[in-house]
């Protein structure tokens, strides 16, 4: 399970040219959560982390396969 921290949940979502809004649709949670992640307030609980985990390796996949 990849570390989620306010950076890298920010970077992530950045890559992806998604919104804060964006992003809680795709992990079925409110904006002002994924702000409080990416300010440090708290943190995603462990189902988020894996949901993150599961978007990240999608996305990662996803990439790969539109270079070849």
């Amino acid at each position: 399970m990849m570390k989620w921290t306010m950076d890298n949940i920010r970077a992530f979502r950045k890559q992806q040219g998604w919104t804060q809004e964006d992003l809680a649709m795709e992990l079925n949670t409110s904006k002002k959560r994924i702000s409080m992640w990416e300010c440090g307030v708290v943190s995603p609980r462990r189902q988020v982390r894996e949901a993150l985990d599961d978007l990240y390796a999608y996305h990662q996949r996803k990439a790969a396969e539109e270079e070849t």
